[in-house]
């Protein structure tokens, strides 16, 4: 099958909704450089769009991807507080952006996993959603896939060494071509000119489990 790039569009933004428990959860940008914190940057999580020449099916495109994040955790030896961050949101829709969680008071130690969930905040909100278009016979289609279901996700960080005084920065890719493939969009209805897959889809739970295997871990620096 034929493919082509992704198409994005404006920046990336990350907006935090809720501070984290804890000392990690401060705007202090010089927090955790003490003797007793993490250190350098701590923790950083970097959320990536897929790279620009990464194939999707051919004729869609992909304008952005929103997530919403609750009790997104680094665990660890020594993890507490420090490591848990109550709720974010990430916005994705540029491949040369990223959106970032942080946590700048990591103790030093062994880290395990990264773990989070795809959770919407409030009744009637989405919880991910992904905007783009697709080529129907030579008529370009916007599409919408809005889910209100919630996801729990386990990343291996394969015993993450965070040395007193230090940082470590772990990129994460989340591949958004693996969850529209093989999407049969002919056969699906139209709302005013828009294809909207949602919770009453009989497709939902199918996008959403691809969801969950999207992300991956890429580097740890």
């Amino acid at each position: 099958m034929a493919a082509m790039p992704g198409i994005w569009k404006v920046a990336l933004g990350a907006a935090l909704l809720t501070a984290a428990c804890g000392p990690g959860g401060g705007d202090d940008p010089d927090a955790g450089d003490g003797p007793d914190g993490g250190g350098g940057n701590g923790l950083t999580f970097e959320w990536r769009a897929p790279d620009v020449d990464q194939a999707l099916p051919a004729g869609v495109t992909i304008d952005k991807l929103v997530l919403k994040l609750r009790d997104l955790r680094a665990v660890g030896d020594a993890a507490g507080n420090e490591t848990h961050l109550e709720s974010q949101q990430i916005e994705l829709d540029s491949p040369t952006k990223v959106g970032t969680t942080t946590f700048p008071q990591a103790p030093p130690g062994i880290y395990s996993a990264f773990e989070f969930r795809v959770d919407r905040g409030f009744d009637g909100e989405g919880s991910w959603q992904v905007e783009g278009t697709v080529d129907l016979g030579g008529d370009t289609v916007n599409f919408l896939i809005e889910d209100e279901g919630t996801a729990s996700v386990s990343l291996d960080l394969a015993g993450l060494d965070l040395p007193p005084g230090e940082g470590r920065t772990v990129a994460i890719d989340v591949d958004l071509a693996a969850v529209v493939d093989g999407i049969d969009w002919a056969s699906l209805p139209q709302q005013s000119g828009q294809i909207v897959i949602e919770e009453d889809s009989t497709l939902i739970g199918q996008l959403r489990g691809r969801l969950i295997t999207s992300f991956s871990i890429a580097s740890i620096d």
